[in-house]
């Protein structure tokens, strides 16, 4: 699919491909009835995409046979905001929703591995990013509606640390370098990025970016420069 990008709808479960040098559309693909939150590739097979649903379902859908090829209808009670797949076993995934859950899907199983939950937070705190540290993936990291970032432990599903970067704004993004897996950056809603540092099971904040308007996005360059 080199040159061709997708675009998914919220409000409907339609997937549209397009073509770079094209003014239309080349496919329509309808996948559910309820509106697409998130969308990601399969990194071992360009035609498969991992959707998340507004309505907490999880799928994975095949462009070539057109065919939702498998459905988690009880995936998170409420939108499913961000999934990512594990680095170093593409059919390991963690998905994060407004429900303030994590959960570990088997794909190869096709079965739910582990639900995490911050049994600390008090109050319902929706997930909206989540990262995977570098290399082997042996942790996590989260964002919510009340500007925390969460570390968790993959195998035990622990909490390891968590920080308050700023103040009780949404942090919408949390990116671990891809480099140093001591390194993480984070974009919030009072209109500041942070590089933090994790090292001996603390977080610390090590830089600090202030913007005109709030923060949606982070993103590490992939080869340090």
């Amino acid at each position: 699919m080199s040159g061709n990008f997708i675009a998914c709808s919220e409000k409907v479960g339609v997937m549209r491909v397009w073509a770079a040098s094209q003014k239309t559309h080349k496919a329509v693909y309808r996948l559910s009835v309820t509106g697409v939150s998130c969308v990601k590739s399969f990194p071992i097979d360009p035609f498969l995409f991992l959707i998340g649903f507004r309505d907490g379902s999880l799928g994975v859908y095949s462009v070539d046979k057109r065919h939702m090829l498998w459905n988690a209808a009880a995936g998170h009670s409420e939108t499913i905001f961000d999934l990512a797949f594990k680095p170093d076993h593409p059919n390991v995934l963690a998905t994060a929703g407004y429900d303030g859950l994590v959960k570990i899907w088997n794909l190869d199983a096709r079965t739910l591995h582990r639900t995490m939950q911050n049994r600390n937070e008090k109050r319902s705190s929706p997930l909206f990013s989540l990262s995977w540290a570098p290399e082997d993936g042996t942790k996590l990291a989260t964002s919510n509606i009340f500007g925390k970032i969460t570390i968790w432990n993959y195998d035990t599903g622990e909490i390891v640390c968590d920080l308050q970067p700023g103040s009780e704004k949404k942090v919408s993004k949390v990116a671990w370098s891809p480099l140093d897996k001591s390194l993480l950056a984070c974009g919030s809603s009072d209109n500041k990025a942070f590089v933090i540092n994790l090292e001996n099971s603390k977080m610390k904040i090590i830089r600090t970016y202030a913007h005109n308007d709030v923060v949606n996005g982070v993103a590490w360059n992939p080869f340090n420069k």
